[in-house]
């Protein structure tokens, strides 16, 4: 795999709306803890609806050789005024980029849906397991509104959201999806007692992938394939961090699996984390977010800082 791992894996389970960034966050996960540690997907309404969301996952796993891996769907309703984000991650979630052939023989969804599984792993893995949130909350807030218990039987929570600490008007402009396509559920999550932390897009945004960033392997050049066109049609609003003629791609949900593996690396990936208060706020335009402030209070913690020459070459690693 090229990577070896300092310490003994955790137990992981991941709540996704599987689109072009996903599958890359997924397929680095599996590979970084191994399909034995990566418990379960859960898929849930995003960049596509859960369907797509639990297939695109299942494409991914089975790229990266974790297709025992359960993956479970969702029942739950869209969110209030929930649209696909066509016109970035395709009418398929992956960009279009696959046939159907490329999805024949993927394995079976999981018998349960994703809010029973999260309850599930939560209470298996007391206080040892990991959640890892890359898409829009309803699946942990309906969690949390089922069984409350859910808030002290997981062990950490990461979430790929926020604005961080920064009050950058790039990130006014952008928006954070995965807070407003669900603001009813952010705002649920924000003031449970869940130990969380925030891997807000003024972090995540600073790594941004160039072609030559995917290895030539067979992961590499299937992950390279899905993100093709999701940099020609996200990379233009990263153009600051982006070469003149040519497009990289934003990867804020691989940033976010790293930082919530980083104790696999003993930080050699230059993340470090603050304490801070999360609290739901509105940007310049009116929409929902979740914004942090510094507190040395034990509500929560923020990423504040990462190297993002070295997050990119371990994406690289992990994809050989």
């Amino acid at each position: 795999m090229g990577i070896q791992l300092e310490r003994l894996p955790m137990k992981l389970f991941i709540d996704t709306d599987c689109g072009v960034d996903d599958s890359l966050a997924i397929a680095v996960a599996a590979r970084a803890v191994g399909p034995q540690n990566l418990c379960g997907v859960g898929a849930t309404w995003g960049n596509c609806d859960p369907t797509r969301a639990s297939r695109n996952a299942r494409w991914a796993l089975r790229q990266a050789g974790a297709d025992r891996v359960p993956v479970h769907g969702s029942s739950l309703p869209a969110p209030a005024g929930w649209e696909p984000a066509v016109s970035v991650h395709g009418t398929d979630g992956l960009g279009d980029a696959l046939s159907p052939r490329e999805f024949a023989n993927i394995s079976a969804l999981a018998g349960d849906d994703s809010v029973s599984a999260l309850i599930r792993f939560a209470a298996k893995h007391r206080h040892d397991g990991k959640l890892v949130c890359i898409g829009p909350l309803t699946n942990l807030a309906a969690a949390l509104w089922t069984e409350p218990r859910v808030a002290s039987w997981l062990g950490m929570v990461t979430i790929m959201g926020s604005h961080g600490l920064s009050a950058d008007s790039w990130l006014d402009d952008m928006g954070d999806t995965n807070i407003r396509l669900d603001p009813e559920a952010a705002t649920q999550v924000v003031k449970s007692p869940l130990r969380i932390t925030w891997a807000g897009l003024d972090v995540t945004k600073e790594t941004t992938l160039s072609p030559d960033d995917f290895p030539s392997t067979r992961l590499g050049r299937d992950m390279l394939k899905v993100h093709q066109q999701y940099g020609s049609a996200r990379g233009p609003k990263y153009s600051p961090h982006g070469p003149v003629g040519g497009w990289r791609t934003p990867c804020n949900d691989s940033v976010a699996m790293l930082a919530a593996l980083r104790d696999l690396w003993a930080d050699r990936l230059g993340f470090e984390t603050t304490a801070a208060h999360p609290y739901i706020a509105e940007d310049s335009q009116g929409r929902p977010i979740v914004q942090c402030q510094s507190d040395e209070s034990p509500v929560g913690r923020v990423l504040v800082r990462s190297k993002p020459e070295r997050v990119k070459h371990m994406i690289n690693s992990l994809l050989r």
